[in-house]
């Protein structure tokens, strides 16, 4: 059983905290996901055999459409505004690469 952790399916990140409370965890540093289990071990081998999680690209495209639809919730009646807020998010949809499936 080897201790090495892969980087964070998610966002990539290679700061992996392996830790016990409670319960043994491997928690990604920089986004907050983890895996737990009973045992280290576990842990560990629940954090290097998970699926891939979305590519920083649709991370990015996830968070632009998530901006576009609280700027269209928050913001009526302010239409130059939202216009503005929803263009911007819209150019970086559109310049950002996704993973093909």
């Amino acid at each position: 059983m080897s201790d090495e952790l892969k980087p964070c399916p998610f966002c990539g990140g290679n700061s992996i905290k392996v830790d016990q409370w409670a319960t043994w965890y491997c928690r990604c540093e920089n986004c907050g996901s983890e895996q737990i289990s009973t045992t280290k071990e576990g842990a560990i081998t629940a954090w290097n055999t998970r699926a891939q999680g979305p590519g920083p690209g649709e991370a990015v495209a996830r968070d632009a459409a998530f901006i576009i639809e609280q700027a269209s919730l928050s913001m009526t009646g302010q239409t130059s505004r939202l216009n503005a807020i929803i263009a911007a998010a819209e150019r970086i949809l559109a310049a950002t690469p996704t993973r093909e499936g």
